[in-house]
């Protein structure tokens, strides 16, 4: 009876162990199935997505295959987040067109400042797109989209690493399917770890390195030689390894920056909640008492402004003229409005709402912007003894857009329901997506030299080494005036001036910049500045001929 009592509890005891078993099996299973899902979902797209950001864009920062890269992008963005997030996104034709625009944008101008821009406004307005597209933004306040982009870009670089998790749990799951034995997740954590020691060790190794090398120059002379190879490539093998090498890196980055974005944005980590959250604002009072001090400041600066600027009441300084007056003030109070508007936006979202607050914070707008009127006459003074330069457009183009933004921060401070972040991108991207399609080099080029044929001295040592090749048709058609002018030609054979000098330097500046330009680098600026060159090559060796022809009459006479 005992001998039989025993064995049934060894039976069940089994029984027990088997269950228990499948239990966890199936435990295990429902752990990593999400991440194996993930994996196999988006693994392949991500891949593909690279694969194309690599061929488009390695070596070439501004070529004609930049526009498809941002078409790829946003096809990628919609048809995965429909196809792995389950999401309808929402097409907001203003982001989505802008976009493309910024991209086409991107290969018809030369200006490294406006493809830099380009890019960066590309950046915020795909960051707006993928908050607009997984979060209810509606009631959001300005903090609430700051902080999620924040949220979303630090998410976004901690997630980069979770291919390698969901590549182990895909395998799992694969095997557990198959009856296979398990992958142990001390491997897991060991291949992980080392991973991200070496990701760690990067930054590490090079302050220590180069902290090393100041303390001792053989070390010096290692290190930095090291540093070449790997970062210009000078290897001993043949350069079209390195070419390989440098385009597996770009696939291999892009595939861990896009499964990571999907991954973090899928999961929505505290945004949501943290939007949510209502924050308490400071007491007004002490709003009221420091806009109070600045609005007292800023009305004296105002009269000063009116009567002495603009209605010319007061006397100048002794030894100022009236550009030099411009000139001095003008980057500082440009910096004061972009101070204003901050100091209002803080103040609208971080403290009590009190009417006397609001009349402050008016009065400080309304100050600003005659500093705005100011700013832009000191600037037209200046602009009418200097000329042109892409600093003071650039800064004449913000005036522009502080004095749109700071309407609707008015309207904002009556109105919490004022969509002002919205508002904002809006006026922002349109006017800067003009401020790129006019080419401001050119425009600035065109200026100057209209401003050289009336007689006035310009800067020419500008145009020709600090503008990009979008000037190359107004510079070269005013070397092309010269070479026109007999009397020119007179002073060219007679050695009193030597001007084709920068005219030679130009085009040789032109030929280096599309030496390697091919099928997929292919920029519409750069192309069209070589055709001008070109022609003007042709043109300034018809007119040496006629001048030779004239230096052999003239040595007759």
């Amino acid at each position: 009876m005992e001998k039989l009592v025993n064995v049934l509890n060894i039976q069940q005891a089994c029984e027990s162990a088997s269950k228990i078993s499948e239990i966890n099996k199936e435990n295990l299973s429902q752990e990593s199935k999400e991440a194996a899902k993930r994996f196999g979902g988006l693994s392949v797209g991500c891949l593909v997505y690279a694969f194309i950001y690599a061929f488009c864009m390695y070596q070439n920062k501004e070529g004609i295959t930049f526009p498809f890269f941002v078409v790829a992008t946003l096809s990628f963005f919609y048809y995965y987040t429909r196809k792995y997030c389950g999401i309808i996104p929402k097409k907001d034709c203003f982001l989505m067109g802008s976009i493309v625009i910024l991209g086409i944008l991107t290969c018809t101008t030369a200006s490294s400042v406006i493809i830099v821009l380009n890019k960066c406004l590309i950046l915020f307005l795909m960051c707006v797109l993928v908050l607009k597209t997984y979060f209810d933004v509606s009631g959001w306040s300005m903090p609430n989209y700051l902080c999620s982009m924040f949220y979303v870009a630090g998410g976004n670089m901690l997630y980069m690493f979770s291919p390698f998790f969901d590549v182990f749990d895909f395998i799992k799951v694969r095997n557990h399917e198959k009856g296979k034995s398990l992958i142990n997740d001390k491997i897991k954590r060991i291949v992980f770890a080392v991973s991200a020691g070496v990701v760690l060790s990067i930054p590490m190794l090079l302050v220590v390195g180069a902290l090393l090398g100041e303390a001792d120059v053989y070390f010096e002379y290692f290190f930095y030689e090291t540093m070449d190879r790997i970062f210009e490539w000078e290897w001993d093998l043949p350069e079209l390894f390195g070419d390989i090498w440098g385009f597996m890196i770009r696939v291999s980055f892009m595939f861990l920056v896009s499964y990571g974005l999907f991954v973090y944005i899928s999961r929505k980590n505290g945004i949501e909640e943290m939007t949510g959250h209502k924050q308490d604002r400071w007491d007004c009072i002490i709003a009221i008492t420091f806009t109070s001090l600045i609005g007292i400041m800023y009305l004296i600066f105002v009269w000063i402004q009116i009567a002495g600027l603009f209605m010319g009441a007061l006397k100048l300084p002794y030894g100022y003229s009236y550009a030099e007056y411009a000139r001095q003030g003008f980057f500082q109070l440009v910096f004061v409005c972009i101070f204003n508007m901050i100091l209002v936006l803080v103040c609208i979202n971080c403290f009590e709402k009190h009417k006397v607050l609001q009349v402050l914070l008016t009065m400080i707008s309304i100050c600003t912007y005659v500093m705005l009127v100011s700013s832009a006459y000191r600037m037209t003074l200046y602009i009418r003894e200097y000329q042109l330069t892409f600093l003071r457009v650039l800064v004449l183009w913000g005036i522009v857009v502080i004095g749109l933004v700071m309407a609707g921060v008015i309207v904002s401070i009556f109105r919490d329901s004022f969509p002002l972040f919205t508002y904002m991108v809006v006026i922002i991207t349109s006017l800067y997506i003009g401020f790129a399609a006019i080419h401001p080099d050119f425009v600035i080029a065109k200026y100057n030299v209209t401003q050289a044929e009336s007689g006035k001295d310009i800067d020419e040592w500008y145009l020709v080494r600090n503008l990009s090749l979008d000037a190359a048709m107004p510079v070269l058609d005013m070397y092309e005036g010269k070479l026109q002018s007999e009397d020119y030609i007179t002073e060219y054979l007679s050695g009193t001036v030597n001007d084709l000098e920068n005219s030679n330097y130009y085009r040789e500046r032109v030929m280096d910049a599309v030496e390697d330009m091919n099928l997929c680098s292919y920029n519409f600026s750069k192309g069209f500045a070589k055709r001008q060159a070109d022609d003007f090559m042709e043109k300034m060796k018809h007119n040496f001929i006629w001048a030779d022809w004239v230096s052999e009459k003239e040595a007759v006479n």
